[in-house]
Formats: structure tokens, C-alpha cells, sequence
């Protein structure tokens, strides 16, 4: 609606003519007039309301087919001559387990065993039975589920065969099954490659950071303690300058080689650097933290050996365990000016934080 008026506001505004309210905007119109465009608010609240209604609707829409495929699978899982879990539960499983399969498989055989006529089925990866559910039987269905590599089998155990309506569905989780198993194995080695070093395979720097804080974080909550051993390989710069950097990388993965040999699995050992190498030992104080250096130092002169370098191969170690309300800059702190003091009294050698 255009109407006349005067003093209509400049901006977006209410308007009130007689009882009734209105949104306005003035607009300037000569030197005696200006136009407002105006708009009853009862046509604003109905324009509103309807949207409202259309936006519940389409949600209510949504809850309703959710609400369909979660009825349905419970009504047959009632049915059946043993309790099943919930497609809640199964649905949740699922989202957990996606890129781990020792979760997914167990997952898709109880999915497998539920959407068909199968009483029982298991689950092997890597030739050994992951998981189990109902009993066997004669009428034995095995499915592989990862084509050429035959890590992982699907075997469905049936009362009487099972009809061509069971192998469909079967084809179909299978297929499904395939490409979850693939994706996560993708998932593992992306994974793998952000937080591992190319050359040694050895934590890098970031996976180091993470689990230094995490170790820290624990220590300040339970009262326990995490040492930290920080090291690298003297004169580094001379095997690189000499025998050039393909002998300089041998040397590297040699000594990734025996930090693993002696780190325990609980231990995080790391390559922070160039010739920088880290390791986190949970639960180790300090005395059994230079223990551990001493014996690293000792393997890693003894058993590094790399055609061409005419020398031995030393590593200088400082390390520091954590106290009281520790702070993670600090602990490093306090292990990388001990490992200067180890370079500065002749290399080759262990020195402890003060």
C-alpha cells in the first residue's frame, strides 16, 4: 500500500494509524511531501506464522521417518527367538565404529544376522574369529569382505537355506561392508601419516606435543610421573657434509631402528627434529629414566652402523622428569638445557635436569 503521509520515519519503523500498526519507511517526495511504504503488521504476523507452521511441519516430517525406520527394525528384532539390541544402539555402533574395524565388523555380522533368517554367524579378520553372535549350524554362508586381500570374512549360519530374499540383502551389506572397510583402512593410513615421520617412522614433532600434554595433564591429576628424554646425534652436520644426506638418512633410520628395539609399548618415542629424537616414558622417574638413557646411548654406539661413516655414531641425552603441578614448556626446558650441558662436558654422554 502507498499512501500520503507526513513525518514518516526515515528509516524502517512503526507507524501507528488509528488502532492500527504499521511498518514504514519515508521517503522524501518534494519539498512539501514525502511517500512511505507501508505494511499492516497483521499481514506481517500471518506471513510469519505460516513460515513457522511450514518450518514445524517439515521437522515434524523428519522426526516421523526417523521415528519409522527406528520402529521397524525393533518390531522384528521382537520376533526373534533371542533378544537383539535396539537400532538405536546399532545406529550409534555404527557411527562409533566407522573408521575402526575392529568395532565395524562385529557391527555389520550382528546387522547381517538381524536383517535375515541367519541364527547365529561370526566374524574372522586376519584368520582369527573376531566376534560371534547366536549358534552354527549345517547351513553354512561365508562372505569375504575385502576381495582380494582375504583379511575379513562374513560367515552366516542358517536353520534351512537361506531364500534368495536373504541373499540380496546379504550382497548388500557386503558391498557396504567392502567400502566401510576400505575407508577405514584409508582413515588408518592418513591417520598414520599425520602424526608419524616419513624417514623413521618414529612419532614426529605434533603426535609428540599431543602426547607429552596428555602424559602432563595426567600426571598433574593422579600424582604419578612421566620423564622425559631428549637427544640427538653429535656432529650430525659432518656425516650430512662428507658422506652426503642419502648416508645421513641411513644414519637416522639406524638409530630410529634401535630406539625401537628399546622403547617399551607404553613409551612414546618421537623424531622432533633433524637429528632431535624424543622420548616419553610414563611412569618412569628419574633414576629409571637414565637407566633408559645410558642403555640407549650405549646401543646406539654399539649397533648404529652405516657404510662410509669411518666414525662411531654418538647421541649427547639430557633428561627431566615431572614434579608437582608440572608445566610442559617447563619439562622440556629443563631436559634441553641438560642435553646442552651433555654437549658442552664432550658429547656422548647423559646429564640430568637440576
Amino acid at each position: 500500500q502507498i499512501r500520503v503521509l507526513a513525518h514518516a520515519p526515515a528509516t524502517p519503523g512503526d507507524l501507528r494509524i488509528g488502532n492500527e500498526r504499521f511498518r514504514a519507511l519515508g521517503v522524501p517526495a518534494g519539498a512539501e511531501r514525502e511517500l512511505a511504504l507501508i505494511e499492516p503488521y497483521s499481514t506481517i504476523d500471518r506471513s510469519v506464522e505460516h513460515r513457522q507452521l511450514l518450518t514445524l511441519a517439515a521437522g515434524a516430517s523428519t522426526l516421523a521417518a526417523l521415528a519409522a525406520v527406528i520402529l521397524l527394525l525393533p518390531r522384528r528384532l521382537r520376533a526373534r527367538r533371542e533378544p537383539r539390541r535396539s537400532a538405536v544402539t546399532l545406529v550409534g555402533d555404527v557411527a562409533v565404529a566407522a573408521h575402526d574395524p575392529h568395532a565395524l565388523l562385529p557391527v555389520l555380522l550382528e546387522t547381517a544376522v538381524v536383517a535375515t533368517d541367519a541364527v547365529g554367524g561370526r566374524v574372522i579378520w586376519h584368520g582369527e574369529e573376531l566376534a560371534s553372535i547366536g549358534y552354527r549350524s549345517a547351513n553354512e554362508l561365508g562372505l569375504p569382505l575385502d576381495d582380494e586381500r582375504g583379511d575379513a570374512r562374513l560367515v552366516l549360519y542358517a536353520a534351512q537355506a537361506f531364500s534368495p530374499r536373504d541373499l540380496e540383502i546379504l550382497e548388500a551389506l557386503v558391498a557396504q561392508g567392502r567400502i566401510a572397510l576400505e575407508n577405514a583402512r584409508l582413515h588408518g593410513i592418513v591417520r598414520r601419516q599425520a602424526q608419524t615421520d616419513e624417514l623413521t617412522d618414529l612419532a614426529n614433532r605434533r603426535r609428540f606435543m599431543e602426547a607429552l600434554h596428555y602424559e602432563v595433564a595426567r600426571c598433574n591429576r593422579f600424582g604419578t610421573v612421566v620423564s622425559l628424554v631428549l637427544f640427538d646425534l653429535d656432529r650430525f652436520k659432518r656425516i650430512n657434509d662428507r658422506c652426503g644426506h642419502q648416508v645421513g638418512d641411513a644414519v637416522l633410520r639406524g638409530t630410529a631402528h634401535v630406539i625401537h628395539e628399546r622403547v617399551r609399548e607404553t613409551d612414546l618415542a618421537a623424531r622432533i627434529g633433524g637429528e632431535e629424537f624424543a622420548v616419553i616414558l610414563a611412569g618412569t622417574d628419574l633414576e629409571g629414566a637414565l637407566a633408559f638413557a645410558e642403555d640407549l646411548r650405549n646401543d646406539i654406539a654399539e649397533h648404529v652402523r652405516v657404510e662410509r661413516v669411518e666414525w662411531p655414531v654418538t647421541a649427547s641425552f639430557g633428561v627431566a622428569a615431572s614434579h608437582e603441578e608440572c608445566v610442559v614448556d617447563d619439562l622440556i626446558a629443563a631436559a634441553d638445557r641438560a642435553l646442552y650441558r651433555a654437549k658442552a662436558g664432550g658429547r656422548n654422554t647423559v646429564r640430568a635436569a637440576t
